[in-house]
């Protein structure tokens, strides 16, 4: 990734310029509850605050924590499910909504996996539990690093151990 790319999907005005795209890793307790690796802790508050930011819920912020740990817990129950058919496990900004990114370790159309993921777009777009959550999902076939690169904003979360 070449320094000062600017992001082609960003919506913010004038684009967000950015040197590289800043990961943090999310591990799974033995409870099912998804936390940032302590290394990437710093990295983690910067897009939860960027999300927050994004999503205009400044006056509910608090609230706004709780319903993120519990998509974090719910997206990566549906990842560790989903894990034989996974690459990669991303949540990440896009446009003024989340985007939970799945890259699949197959390249071609399974309409099984399609259909399980957008029934989970659908419990979270349905569940009041997550009223101030806008969130989109989106499968991609097997590809490289370097074209996955091109759906992350800055801050990514990476699910790891799926």
């Amino acid at each position: 990734m070449s320094a000062s790319r600017v992001n082609p999907t960003a919506s913010i005005p004038d684009q967000v310029k950015y040197e590289r795209i800043r990961r943090a890793r999310l591990s799974s307790s033995r409870a099912g509850r998804y936390s940032s690796i302590p290394e990437d802790h710093e990295t983690f508050r910067e897009l939860q605050d960027k999300a927050k930011e994004v999503l205009q819920i400044a006056s509910e912020f608090t609230k706004f924590t709780e319903q993120f740990q519990s998509l974090l817990n719910l997206l990566g129950k549906w990842a560790k499910e989903n894990r034989s058919q996974l690459k990669k496990v991303y949540l990440t900004i896009r446009d003024s909504d989340l985007l939970f990114l799945v890259i699949q370790k197959r390249n071609c159309l399974d309409i099984e996996f399609e259909d399980r993921l957008s029934d989970l777009d659908l419990e979270v777009a349905n569940n009041l539990e997550f009223d101030q959550i806008r969130l989109n999902v989106m499968a991609l076939p097997n590809m490289s690093e370097d074209g996955t690169e091109s759906f992350l904003a800055p801050y990514v979360l990476e699910y790891t151990g799926i």
